[in-house]
């Protein structure tokens, strides 16, 4: 099917509408005419009527009739009973006229009008009787032209009209199509002022519309060639290195003592290097999440559970650079996915600690607001960020020149990565920096809407056991009672250490021994540690476990030569009491997650292994690797040739034993 131009549509639509208009016109008039026709004839034949009556009844003789008798006239007097009196048309007799209906309709109403056709083609008969004073009826006749006789007179210049209006029609489409069309045409000419050549009201959208797509596709394609640009140039860089270091190692000229250090040099370019990859990878994920709306399963969770964690792993890198980190805070419920925003605070604190100066601190800081959103605050005072680069720092390959030039590695992602999590989340993300002085990224979340309820299973080696919590916070004896009894466990609290210390004293009397202790570290009349000192001095050796908001590195010694047992973070959740309780009262954790590979004193020499790799490098390296253990080791390329050494070697194996 051949597609119409819109000029050609709107030519088409305007020109039916004319015809439309034309034939809608034609047949309104002829109604009017008919009806204006045939009320001027009946009004005609009306006065004619009366002028005959009133000749009539001056004479009284019905032969004086014939005097109003014209040619187009014809005047016939009735009696009561329908006989006819007078009939100027003939001088034969007549028969009985009563059962006409102008007739009949005279004498029971005094008047009666009837149209009929005469026996002459293209004309119609108009009769009027009107019922006289004695009785009689006297009736009127005129013959007319039909309206459609008038009309088929006319035909040849009606139809002449008619193709002549249409042919004005059809102009006239075509000229105001053209000064519609035209102006919107002209709009396509000059895309870079399209705003400014908007012809008509109704089109400024549309101009605005493709104003904005012309300035995307045109800002995109420029993203786009300066993301490949950064990319070519960020992987070419560790690759020159690692191909630089390794032709030195190749060709000899490396010195055997440099061998290890170029090696570690290689090993750093290309963890570098599957860094940038991962993070473009992850960026690219977050981008075409964004553009497809697919977005990652949310669940409920808590901010203040994210930074404890985040704390957790970072720990070691931020000792390796004499970093403190801490965290604080209150619990910070939040609707989004677990992965995305662990990543999110991975990112702001590994930044964090990369800008920063030794000695340096880092804090994560979580709240709550009264508008019903939640903060996530990573806080740091290190080398802190100029004014200008702040207002790019979340653009990808973005990095502080400072930063470069003093060394600090970085893909220039990690910033891109965390502002496409929080607009996925829903959330918003300041800074706060000044160089020299530190920086603070300040997350904001939607609060979660409602508290989800997830049952707890109890844990049978603990149901029926007695704990005591002591805690100068009353929210806190609170929460985490209800957590010991969510558990299985008969638990209590007390507010005072002294009292802590009585209550134990009692038990042991009683035989109603605590099966374990939780003592805040700070308390108003007296520490953990000196309520721990106490409790063993009556020669209970119930674990105690102490709760601190705090670092515990400082206090580890003293509190472990007192008689602690373990330490728990505040706020404590149900994961750390449960594990930390099940330590505590000796019970065995799930095994850990086995070691890829063994200790390398273990005996392995002389054990055959058979490797399957298709890549040859990574082939090389295991190779190397298992060697080092002692294995014997014998690699296939892939799976056919796999299956075929293992096939020769039962077969070699079967003839050996016979």
């Amino acid at each position: 099917m051949k597609l119409r131009s819109m000029e050609e549509k709107i030519s088409y639509r305007l020109f039916l509408m004319g015809f439309l208009g034309l034939i809608f016109t034609a047949v309104l008039c002829i109604f009017v005419f008919h009806k204006a026709f045939t009320a001027q004839a009946w009004s005609a034949l009306e006065r004619e009527t009366d002028l005959v009556r009133a000749g009539y009844e001056q004479t009284g003789d019905p032969t004086q009739l014939s005097a109003f008798v014209t040619d187009d006239l014809r005047v016939t007097l009735i009696s009561q009973d329908g006989s006819v009196l007078f009939e100027s048309a003939t001088d034969q007799p007549m028969e009985n006229h009563l059962t006409r209906p102008e007739i009949r309709d005279a004498i029971a109403n005094g008047e009666g009008r009837d149209i009929r056709d005469s026996q002459t083609m293209g004309y119609e008969t108009y009769y009027y009787a009107l019922r006289l004073s004695g009785g009689d009826v006297l009736r009127v006749a005129q013959d007319a032209e039909t309206v459609w006789s008038i009309y088929d007179a006319t035909i040849p210049a009606i139809v002449l009209s008619c193709v002549a209006l249409m042919l004005a029609a059809a102009v006239l489409a075509a000229l105001l199509t053209k000064a519609l069309v035209q102006p919107v045409l002209n709009m396509t000419e000059d895309l870079d002022h399209i705003q400014e050549n908007v012809p008509y009201r109704e089109l400024i959208p549309f101009a605005e519309s493709i104003h904005s797509d012309r300035i995307l596709r045109e800002n995109n394609e420029k993203m786009r060639q300066e993301f490949t640009a950064n990319v070519s140039h960020e992987l070419k860089t560790p690759l020159t290195s690692i191909s630089g270091y390794a032709e030195l190692i190749e060709t000899g000229i490396a010195k055997p003592e440099d061998v290890p250090d170029f090696g570690r040099k290689i090993h750093s370019e290309a963890t570098r290097m599957i860094q940038l990859v991962n993070d473009i990878l992850q960026l690219s994920h977050l981008d075409n999440v964004s553009e497809t709306g697919a977005a990652p399963a949310m669940e409920t969770v808590d901010l203040l559970d994210v930074a404890r964690e985040c704390v957790e792993r970072q720990k070691v890198n931020a000792r390796h650079s004499y970093i403190s980190l801490t965290y604080l805070g209150e619990s910070a419920p939040v609707t989004g996915s677990r992965a995305l925003l662990d990543e999110l605070c991975q990112n702001l604190c590994d930044n964090a600690i990369r800008y920063n100066r030794p000695g340096g601190k880092v804090q994560l800081i979580t709240s709550c607001t009264r508008d019903g959103h939640c903060t996530l605050t990573v806080k740091d005072n290190g080398i802190g960020m100029s004014p200008e680069f702040a207002k790019k720092i979340f653009e990808p390959f973005e990095r502080e020149r400072t930063s470069t030039v003093s060394g600090i590695q970085g893909t220039g992602l990690g910033m891109a990565i965390t502002k496409n999590i929080v607009d996925m989340m829903g959330g918003t993300i300041e800074v706060q920096t000044a160089q020299g002085k530190g920086t603070e990224f300040t997350v904001c979340v939607p609060m979660r809407a409602q508290t989800e309820q997830r049952p707890v299973e109890k844990i049978t080696e603990l149901e029926g056991l007695k704990a005591l919590v002591v805690d100068d916070d009353f929210n806190t004896c609170d929460s985490v009672t209800k957590m010991l009894v969510k558990v299985g466990m008969r638990a209590e609290w007390t507010l005072s250490g002294k009292e802590a210390v009585l209550r134990a004293r009692q038990s042991i009397e009683m035989s109603d021994v605590y099966h374990a202790y939780i003592i805040d570290w700070r308390l108003p009349d007296m520490n953990g540690i000196e309520v721990t000192r106490q409790i063993r001095s009556l020669h209970d050796d119930t674990p105690i476990i102490i709760l601190t908001a705090y670092d515990w590195s400082d206090i580890e010694v003293e509190a472990k030569a007192a008689g602690v047992t373990a330490f728990c973070a505040k706020p404590m959740f149900m994961s750390d009491l449960r594990e930390t309780l099940m330590s505590a009262l000796g019970q065995k954790p799930a095994d850990a997650v086995q070691r890829l590979l063994p200790e390398k004193n273990a005996d392995f020499k002389g054990k055959h292994i058979l490797l399957v790799e298709d890549n040859e490098l990574n082939r090389e390296i295991a190779q190397e690797i298992l060697r080092e253990y002692g294995f014997l080791v014998d690699s296939a390329e892939n799976g056919a040739v796999a299956v075929e050494k293992v096939s020769t070697a039962a077969r070699r194996a079967a003839t050996i034993w016979c």
